[in-house]
């Protein structure tokens, strides 16, 4: 089977080619295109006065990290229960009496069951 009219490419390659003279010699070149840009963190690397810090220095740097964040997520706890006047938590198991209540829901006489009506 052959093409009754030569195929002159699409759309999108005319275009392209109309546009050709607008872009730079830089954005053509392959070279330039598939090289992809160095992060900070390589930059920082290829610094003549860089120096790696030991891993010790960085572990302990990490541990004070942590502790400083559970110290804000204890501080925003107590701000929390302070702030809408909550109960303390407390360790364990602390909804027990609620579900007792719930759970006893066959008997007659629960206490705050006003919505039920017999």
């Amino acid at each position: 089977m052959t093409r009754r009219t030569v195929f002159a490419g699409s759309a999108a390659g005319r275009r392209r080619e109309r546009r050709a003279h607008l872009q730079s010699e830089a954005s053509i070149s392959s070279e330039v295109l598939h090289r992809p840009t160095p992060s900070r963190v390589t930059l920082s690397l290829k610094r003549a006065d860089y120096t790696p810090s030991t891993l010790n220095a960085v572990a302990t740097k990490a541990a004070k990290q942590v502790k400083e964040y559970r110290n804000q997520i204890i501080r925003a706890t107590y701000l929390f229960n302070h702030e809408f006047k909550r109960k303390p938590v407390l360790e364990g198991a602390m909804c027990l009496p609620e579900v007792a209540i719930f759970a006893a829901g066959h008997r007659t006489g629960r206490k705050g069951a006003a919505h039920i009506v017999k």
